[in-house]
């Protein structure tokens, strides 16, 4: 053995072939923390003092190749001084441009995943062997990144710039077959033969096809000017919808690609150094990472809450609206067998209708075929919940917005329902344990809050009311996470976590529309911050029927700060009858327009109902005026118990009602203004707004300067 370390470890075989094994010992992938490249280092040097070498090939003994760099590191790493974060890349350049010079070939055998720095090390080896049903990637960009270890000057010289652009910006990793047909690897193999094939391939090329590989992966691929220029040119238009600037990262890389194509590798190796150092030390990079590390925190807490919970394989629903039939559908695309109930014949009808016409786009957009989308129908029957309740592991009230409704159906369920089903009420408002008196053994009562459209919003809120018990908690989030989404465990409260924290905003909203600020213009400044869209979009959406209600719901709750003083401009179109999306008219119109779903356009005829819009107000103010008071109320909700972390706190938000990202959360959004610089901001407003007033905790941290995240 010429080295043997922790995370890998190289030998010479009698064939003169260097086997450099990655296989970790301290954890269960291979990545490229600190150790690991360290140890890499040494293998190179030690293997530089070998004679005899013919060949190296690179390969791992776990599942995956590597997984890339440890991301648990960035936020150190990114905010140390800028030279020492500067010499740490050189440092990794070096280590990877030293691989690419050994004097003989080398060969990455690619048996897993090979992702970021672990795809990037394998771009520097000559030559690359895969293996079928294997992925390779560069997926950096998620994190407000882009490969910085040579990736983005490699992946050009092998695949072409176009493709190497495309390949970084959507981040998405590619399959053994679209690799090779796009020139990032060289074979596919089966698993069997991989390293046979690695090791044939070192020892049977010849040094003079080594060199010209080499040459291509060292010299300039677009030198001339006019023909780089017109071809990012191209690049750019082609993804002009994708360069937003508050994700700077594409822009940087393809400017830095821009430049670096026109040189040689280490002039090009020195300008993506700069390029990566100047985007990781974005506010976007930070929120981002953030949001990574806050879902592995996240998925290690749920693990624990879901244990060994037994399985929910029988569901049954009540209430066949847009919510309970997206709730039965997703059950049976997840394996769950559903009975669907509605006392309304014709709106049964209308939502096995909508389950029809669901599972045929699926098919049509490849999603599913046929067959699968068959097996998924027959999971879905319609019949009577109530009756059926006693052999369902699970039942799920899902009718109108309304605690009386909702009270009657949940006495049946529990009348009807066996000791160990569990029984659960998708509001999305009203407090379980208003709801919990009408359950016999509240004990097995809970909320399960999922969000619109059904199938396609990752979080579920599980609501645990003052009698739930721990193992019916803990059966709710094994069943949420069989539907592959994410489960947040919430304590009880008017409008639990996500609509408690959403209504501020709302509230904030109608407050500045009735001052005199154009709804239209608050949605493109909203849109332009970073939500997908603008609140009074939002509200069409939502149902304006739907939201006036919620918001009476949260006005009870929280009378202080939640209960306007004037009639609100929702109200008034609710009163008019234009409710959103679904009645053709709300803040704006949508008409159909060959079928499609409609699209919102200006309908001026709303300004008589809502007012004109003509106050004199900056954008910033818009902006503090809706961010501050749902801020403010996600750190009562963290204060008070009703979610148990910060993590959980800003991941719910940014799953739950979309949340910018690039903010990585509103709790990290507090973080990078300082809370002292928050609550100056916040009492500014505090005389427009209740719901602007600090809490006592936030005014501690602005005193102490300290933060909810470190």
């Amino acid at each position: 053995m010429i080295y043997q370390g922790r995370t890998l470890h190289l030998d010479v075989d009698v064939d003169g072939v260097a086997m450099l094994v990655f296989e970790s010992t301290v954890s269960s992938v291979n990545k490229f923390d600190a150790d690991t490249l360290g140890e890499l280092r040494e293998a190179i040097d030690a293997l530089r003092d070998v004679s005899g070498v013919r060949a190296l090939v690179l390969s791992s003994a776990l599942d995956a190749f590597v997984v890339g760099a440890d991301i648990t590191r960035f936020s150190t790493v990114f905010t140390q001084p800028r030279a020492a974060f500067e010499q740490d890349m050189r440092r990794n350049h070096r280590l990877f441009a030293d691989i690419e010079d050994l004097p003989f070939a080398t060969v990455a055998a690619i048996g897993g995943l090979a992702l970021g720095g672990g795809f990037e090390i394998c771009l520097a080896c000559d030559y690359r062997v895969m293996v079928e049903g294997t992925r390779v990637g560069l997926p950096e960009i998620s994190l407000g990144i882009f490969p910085g270890w040579g990736g983005s000057v490699r992946l050009p010289r092998l695949i072409g710039v176009e493709a190497a652009v495309q390949w970084i910006a959507d981040g998405r990793p590619r399959d053994a077959a679209a690799a090779l047909e796009a020139g990032a690897v060289d074979r596919v193999v089966a698993g069997d033969r991989l390293v046979a094939s690695a090791r044939a391939l070192a020892l049977g090329v010849d040094g003079g096809e080594v060199a010209a590989r080499r040459a291509a992966k060292h010299d300039a691929p677009l030198a001339d000017d006019d023909e780089r220029i017109a071809v990012f040119e191209s690049i750019r238009a082609r993804h002009a919808k994708s360069l937003d600037p508050n994700y700077p990262a594409l822009s940087i890389v393809m400017a830095a690609m821009e430049r670096h194509t026109a040189l040689g590798r280490e002039d090009a190796l020195a300008v993506e150094r700069d390029a990566f150092v100047e985007v990781a030390r974005t506010p976007t990079a930070a929120s981002l990472v953030g949001l990574f590390l806050n879902d592995q925190y996240l998925k290690k807490q749920i693990r624990r809450y879901a244990g060994d919970a037994p399985a929910v394989v029988r569901v049954g629903v009540v209430g066949s609206g847009i919510m309970g039939s997206g709730i039965a559908l997703a059950g049976a695309l997840s394996g769950v067998d559903v009975t669907l109930h509605d006392a309304s014949g014709a709106a049964l009808a209308r939502a096995l209708a909508r389950v029809d016409e669901d599972l045929r786009a699926r098919v049509a957009k490849g999603r599913l075929d046929a067959d699968g989308a068959a097996a998924v129908r027959v999971r879905i029957r319609a019949g009577d919940a109530v009756a059926d309740a006693a052999a369902c592991d699970l039942v799920v009230e899902a009718v109108v917005e309304d605690p009386q409704v909702k009270a009657g159906i949940l006495a049946e369920l529990a009348a009807a329902a066996s000791p160990g089903t569990l029984i659960a009420s998708n509001t999305s408002t009203i407090a379980i344990d208003r709801l919990a008196h009408s359950v016999s053994d509240p004990g097995r009562f809970l909320g399960l809050h999922f969000f619109n459209p059904v199938t396609a919003m990752p979080l579920v809120e599980v609501i645990r009311g003052a009698a739930t018990r721990d193992d019916v908690v803990s059966r709710a989030v094994a069943f949420v996470l069989r539907l592959r989404k994410h489960p947040v465990v919430v304590r009880d409260c008017p409008g639990f976590l996500v609509n408690r924290v959403l209504f501020p905003y709302l509230n904030a909203f109608e407050r500045l529309v009735h001052d005199g600020v154009d709804f239209a213009r608050i949605d493109r400044t909203m849109q332009s911050f970073g939500w997908p869209m603008g609140p009074a979009r939002l509200l069409d959406v939502v149902g304006l029927d739907t939201s006036v209600f919620a918001a009476r719901v949260m006005a009870e709750g929280y009378p202080d700060r939640m209960a306007p003083d004037f009639p609100t401009p929702s109200e008034r179109l609710a009163a008019a009858g234009r409710l959103g999306e679904k009645t053709g008219a709300g803040y704006y119109a949508y008409p159909l327009v060959d079928g499609e779903r409609p699209r919102p356009v200006d309908d001026p005829g709303v300004r008589e109902i809502v007012g004109t819009g003509d106050a004199d107000i900056a954008d910033v103010e818009i902006v503090n005026r809706l961010m501050v008071p749902m801020c403010i109320e996600l750190t009562r909700c963290l204060e008070e118990g009703i979610v148990d972390s910060p993590q959980a706190a800003d991941m719910a938000l940014v799953r739950g009602i979309g949340f910018p990202r690039h903010l990585g959360g509103a709790l990290r959004y507090i973080d990078r203004l300082g809370a002292a610089g928050f609550c100056d901001m916040a009492d500014r407003l505090a005389s427009l707004d209740a719901a602007c007033d600090p809490t006592a905790v936030l005014r501690r941290m602005a005193e102490d300067g300290t933060t909810f995240f470190h």
